[in-house]
């Protein structure tokens, strides 16, 4: 004689029990049911943890603008770009600067600011507010050696400053070779590592004699139409309509669902995963809304991503594609993604 299941009342049939295609169809009612309960159960449970893993999140980010340890996240990826150790590779187009990532519709050239035949003594500096993005990657400029007698190595500090001179980002003790006594050289230096520049950021170009040889005398010449630093300032423009970055890869738990917020200022900003067999998940963008960025306190946009799929255990990276659209400027300042 036929029983139940002891959880659900389903159909038991032994060998000499007959049966209706009736009994069938309420077993499978009753399995349509508790796996379509199973599965809002499991929904739900889904959709709660996610304002709480961005709730964790904001939180990681922000320790991370302080500074302090962010190395025991799991199933978590974000950045605060306040360097380019998390940047795999980006497009030319796409410049850095502490806090942000940048894609503009016009680049910075170079900076002529010609030679005169004044000199000041030992240190001069030209300060530039960038028109467009751009790189650094040199400096031209005439000094007059003061010391009587040959120097092989004569000693100069190029600073890089943003914003003001204590803010340095690019420092080069450099040795000049065969300067003549009393000489007047005429200097063109290559920074080995380009300095980004972003549009509408302040900076400072400094040539000055290097601190460890007092004794020597470092006679810079002036521009042509003012008392600062003259030649040439070496800029690459950058500019562009679309670039993209991707994250070095992370090694990230098998999960279901991603959820992701990036934030940022102007244009539009698109996310995907590239998990480890090389497969690309692209997330889908839910809603926009009004935000603040972390660091600076200034408002901007959040983009909120999500998607359901299993993405397997293993190493995965994250792209992000910015399209400026009709700004002429467009700033991403981090993101956050959560794996469940």
């Amino acid at each position: 004689m036929s029983t139940r299941t002891e959880y659900y009342q389903l159909h038991q049939w032994v060998p000499e029990d007959s049966f209706l295609r009736t009994d069938f169809n309420e077993d499978n009612t009753i399995l349509d049911e508790a796996i379509h309960q199973a599965q809002a159960q499991a929904d739900r449970a889904v959709k709660s943890l996610i304002p709480v893993s961005y709730n964790v999140y904001q939180l990681m980010l922000q320790s991370y603008y302080e500074n302090k340890y962010t190395g025991y996240k799991k199933a978590l990826l974000f950045d605060g770009f306040l360097d380019t150790a998390g940047i795999a590779s980006r497009s030319d187009a796409l410049c850095h600067q502490s806090g942000e990532l940048c894609l503009t519709s016009s680049g910075q050239g170079d900076l002529a600011s010609g030679l005169s035949s004044s000199y000041a003594a030992n240190y001069l500096s030209r300060a530039f507010t960038a028109s467009g993005n751009g790189r650094l990657t040199g400096v031209e400029f005439r000094f007059q050696s003061n010391y009587d007698t040959a120097y092989d190595g004569f000693p100069i500090d190029i600073v890089v400053s943003h914003g003001n001179t204590d803010n340095v980002i690019s420092y080069t003790d450099y040795r000049q070779p065969n300067v003549g006594a009393y000489a007047m050289v005429d200097v063109s230096f290559t920074l080995d590592t380009p300095v980004d520049l972003l549009d509408g950021e302040s900076y400072i170009v400094t040539i000055r004699r290097h601190s460890g040889v007092p004794s020597i005398n470092l006679n810079l010449y002036t521009g042509l139409s003012d008392e600062y630093l003259g030649g040439t300032i070496h800029i690459t423009p950058e500019a562009g309509t679309e670039a993209a970055m991707t994250s070095v890869a992370h090694t990230i738990p098998a999960c279901g669902t991603l959820a992701a917020w990036v934030r940022h200022s102007g244009g539009s900003v698109a996310l995907s995963l590239t998990d480890s067999a090389g497969t690309v998940h692209s997330l889908t963008a839910d809603d926009t809304e009004d935000a603040v960025n972390l660091q600076t306190g200034d408002t901007c946009k959040e983009t909120a991503f999500s998607l359901t799929n299993d993405i397997p255990e293993g190493n995965a990276a994250l792209t992000l594609t910015l399209t400026r659209g009709d700004d002429s400027k467009m700033e991403v300042f981090d993101y956050g993604l959560i794996l469940i």
